[in-house]
């Protein structure tokens, strides 16, 4: 029978606390460390590398990694891409098919890419199941993307503290943005509409939406 990653990243994550309690000293020095290195956004690598390379989320590639190479995804930002602005949305639910949507913009032409596997996000991808591309007009793209910017995409940590971070069952909610060779990356747990999240939720709900390739009463409960 296969373990559910999730319960394994969060039996992880309560271990993880446990240990802090026990050495506060050098907790504080990493947390520091952290704190500094998971607030500002990165350049972009100079090479192909792992999907969240030089990142806080690097130590969930076998995961969230996992995932997205399912779909058909890389580094946002990698090396010899031409496209000078993008974003891109993850959505891993525990128990149902992970979901991909892609906003990107090369010059006058804006479109949104949107991909949704087969198997279940703590579990095996699966496979593409369902894709679509829609060409954005510039009006589309200017409301999107300030959406995404009410977000603080560029300055915000790039986890949430262990403590919040926590959970058995839910999603995973990723957003990523690449502009002018700068990236960051936020990864909350099941936002609340009525948290501190708010607006990353509502971004990542707007984009499932434009998509039409998850129901939105299926996105509510996660």
């Amino acid at each position: 029978m296969r373990v559910n990653r999730s319960v394994l990243i969060a039996l992880t994550l309560l271990s993880a606390c446990a240990r802090r309690d026990n050495a506060d000293s050098r907790v504080g020095a990493e947390s520091a460390s952290l704190a500094g290195a998971a607030s500002t956004s990165v350049r972009c690598p100079t090479a192909d590398s792992a999907v969240f390379e030089g990142t806080a989320l690097a130590k969930y590639d076998g995961w969230y990694g996992e995932q997205l190479r399912a779909l058909g995804e890389r580094g946002l930002c990698s090396a010899g891409d031409s496209v000078a602005e993008r974003y891109r949305f993850t959505w891993i639910p525990s128990f149902h098919p992970s979901a991909v949507v892609l906003l990107e913009r090369d010059g006058s032409q804006a479109r949104l890419v949107a991909k949704l596997l087969s198997g279940a996000g703590g579990y095996e991808p699966g496979t593409v199941v369902r894709d679509t591309v829609i060409a954005l007009s510039a009006s589309e793209w200017r409301m999107l993307t300030r959406r995404i910017r009410a977000t603080d995409l560029w300055s915000v940590p790039q986890l949430e503290p262990p403590s919040t971070a926590v959970g058995l069952d839910g999603s995973q909610w990723i957003l990523e943005g690449v502009r002018g060779g700068r990236y960051n990356v936020a990864d909350r747990w099941s936002p609340r509409p009525d948290g501190p999240y708010v607006r990353h939720r509502a971004v990542g709900e707007l984009l499932l939406q434009q998509s039409g390739l998850v129901p939105s009463e299926l996105v509510a409960d996660y």
